[in-house]
């Protein structure tokens, strides 16, 4: 292999599964260090008595053989360990989970979003005004078509995964998923995407996205006509066609909770429209794992394992 080769193919990004496996392993090693350290060297059952988790589960964490490391499991040892403040923070930031300074929050927002998942059966993700996705679960990862080993590269942008890019960038093949509908539900969402992001219309983050979307010639054809776009009367019905599960018909609902940096986040769910489409969800529910991923902004776009 050439010099320049050999350097280029060191540069190629990590998969998905790569990512969560190299954040496994660093965290085994720090949660080693902290039950070994100095003034402490406590066993592994000790471990698990103090932070209610089985030591099987400890030793398991330690050589990153653990499947998932969720906020919950990752919140018992930090208590366990007595972590505090910024401490706390890059325990929590090793494991892939990016959580808020305590003094920036009123309520523990990352156990809002851990229990919207846990207790959701339905195809859900949250985003904020800007159509920033924050996070999503299997199930609608499955009913979008969306692999994140496959598409972990069209994923990675100079903003956060948007649900318009999602939409517009060719590399989805979105047009493919709503066929027929697929200009309404555009046309749909570059209206809310206009209107609802008025607020942020000074901020940088704002213009990042919009100038990213104006590199698609659909996204600028519809968004030079949206002053005068009537939009209908909601609910919005939405349609796609699942290669694998079939024809599924459904509405989004949603509900609003403030997020860490007093920003509007969306808490997103489809509600199917039909017997049809409540088979195609149960489907989902029995073919796939149920799990939710994180959208981590700390230094590169990547995406983490919440449960």
């Amino acid at each position: 292999m050439r010099q320049e080769d050999r350097g280029a193919s060191e540069r190629q990004p990590q998969t998905a599964q790569q990512y969560i496996q190299s954040v496994k392993v660093e965290f085994g090693k720090l949660v080693k260090n902290y039950r070994k350290r100095e003034g402490v060297k406590i066993t592994q059952e000790d471990l698990g008595d103090l932070s209610s988790i089985s030591a099987r589960t400890i030793h398991d964490i330690e050589n990153a053989q653990k499947a998932v490391l969720d906020y919950e499991t990752v919140e018992k040892l930090a208590s366990a360990f007595e972590l505090k403040n910024h401490e706390r923070e890059d325990f929590f930031r090793t494991a892939g989970i990016n959580v808020p300074r305590s003094d920036d929050i009123k309520y523990d927002w990352h156990r809002a979003i851990f229990d919207f998942y846990k207790i959701q059966e339905l195809p859900a993700f949250v985003t904020d005004t800007l159509g920033n996705l924050h996070s999503i679960n299997s199930y609608a990862l499955t009913l979008l078509n969306i692999d994140l080993d496959d598409d972990f590269s069209a994923l990675t942008t100079p903003t956060n995964p948007n649900i318009l890019r999602f939409i517009f960038d060719p590399a989805f093949n979105a047009k493919k998923l709503y066929r027929s509908k697929w200009r309404e539900y555009a046309e749909i969402n570059v209206w809310l995407f206009r209107y609802l992001s008025v607020a942020s219309g000074h901020e940088s983050k704002y213009h990042q996205i919009l100038s990213e979307l104006q590199t698609f010639n659909d996204f600028l054809d519809i968004w030079e006509t949206i002053d005068s776009y009537k939009l209908p009367n909601p609910p919005y019905k939405i349609t796609i066609y699942n290669e694998q599960y079939g024809e599924a018909h459904f509405t989004a609902a949603q509900s609003l909770l403030p997020s860490t940096a007093n920003e509007r986040m969306l808490l997103i769910f489809y509600v199917p429209e039909d017997e049809q489409t409540s088979k195609v969800f149960t489907n989902i529910r029995k073919g796939v794992p149920k799990m939710a991923f994180q959208v981590n902004t700390h230094q590169v776009r990547y995406f983490s394992r919440i449960f």
